[in-house]
């Protein structure tokens, strides 16, 4: 019986109009079955929408309804009474999150990335200590001249790589790397709240802001299969690589899969099975023997295409071509501003040492 938590399995209607089901644990259950000479018969009729719950399925392997669950569960710690009642481990995957691609820097915030602060320390530096020793620099002044040039020279070959990487490949935002930071920006990380639940209880209470919790899976789903970028989203590492897929089209992706949240780097997950069922140590070693040919990640890399045979999800072009707009006078505000203040320091400093000068001289006579 399948959960048709999609794309582990998916269901569908053919061109005439029959309900199949396909997906990578679809193929699990129906090649391990043809492996045998039997066939796979659903229990019940099979709707849209009509999705199992864990709780569904292990009272159906109770009462010996079905043979094999074509549901892929998580074997977590909170239930290990269950684990008689489940395969052996069939994978091992991560279960973190997917955040949205930072943004690319604004206008005004790609000035200071051209020409840093510490550039501008480090200048102010070299200058200092030229005036420092300006008087212990006369036996060396071919080098030095050929030393300021060479600085000269270095300065501007940074400035023009940087502005070339901006037309190429524009910068981003610092990356979120962990939950104090995500706690400071505008991101929450949509979850359902029995996943929740899995995190340590610290964790919940001092980042609760990081959280937007919802009971309804439906919103979950519908949110992060239209790869909307308001929130980050829970997914594990198998279902990831669907949307991993998804992206491969776009110049700059949406999404990247991050491990500094996770509810588990490790987990294994199994199918439900009746604890007395005959086919335990026979479908544990079909389910070793696919994973080590390779054949079972082989279908977990063709959700992507499983998606769009079933009609769920439509092979499109999601590049977005790259728009050059003029500099608009706002964005010289900064340049205007460092300018002024420039020619301000200057003056006020020429107006010193006339001062000055003229003290002396004064002071002289």
């Amino acid at each position: 019986m399948p959960d048709l938590s999609e794309p582990n399995t998916i269901l569908y209607s053919d061109k005439e109009g029959n309900a199949r089901v396909i997906g990578y644990v679809w193929n699990l259950v129906e090649e391990y079955a043809r492996k045998h000479n039997a066939g796979v018969q659903l229990i019940d009729q099979v709707l849209e929408g009509k999705r199992l719950t864990r709780i569904q399925l292990l009272d159906m392997a109770r009462n010996n309804v079905i043979d094999i669950g074509a549901a892929m569960q998580p074997l977590t710690l909170s239930h290990s009474e269950e684990y008689r009642e489940y395969t052996y481990p069939v994978q091992v995957a991560s279960w973190c999150t997917m955040l949205p691609l930072e943004p690319i820097l604004e206008v005004r915030e790609m000035y200071a990335w051209m020409m840093p602060g510490v550039t501008f320390g480090f200048l102010s530096l070299l200058w200092l200590i030229y005036e420092l020793r300006n008087g212990r620099w006369h036996r060396h002044r071919r080098l030095l001249a050929i030393g300021w040039k060479v600085l000269a020279l270095m300065l501007a070959c940074n400035v023009q790589g940087r502005l070339i990487t901006l037309f190429i490949a524009p910068p981003a935002k610092p990356t979120i790397s962990n939950f104090d930071a995500l706690s400071n920006s505008r991101l929450r990380i949509f979850s359902l709240r029995f996943e929740h639940s899995l995190y340590d209880f610290d964790l919940r209470t001092r980042y609760a802001p990081a959280f937007y919790l919802s009971d309804k899976i439906s919103e979950l789903l519908q949110l992060r299969n239209s790869m909307n970028t308001t929130y980050a989203y829970t997914v594990t590492h198998t279902k990831w690589q669907l949307y991993a897929e998804q992206q491969t089209s776009r110049l700059r992706p949406l999404f990247y899969y991050s491990e500094n949240f996770c509810l588990y780097r490790f987990m294994s997950f199994a199918l439900v099975m009746p604890e007395s069922s005959p086919h335990r140590n026979n479908f544990h070693h079909y389910t070793l023997q696919l994973g080590q040919s390779g054949i079972l990640q082989h279908w977990v890399r063709r959700s992507f295409y499983y998606m769009v045979q079933a009609g769920k999800l439509h092979r499109q072009d999601l590049s977005e071509p790259r728009h050059f707009n003029p500099l608009a006078p706002q964005d010289l505000h900064i340049i205007l501003r460092a300018y002024a203040l420039g020619v301000l320091i200057s003056l006020t400093l020429f107006i010193v040492e006339l001062l000055v000068s003229r003290f002396k001289i004064w002071m002289a006579s």
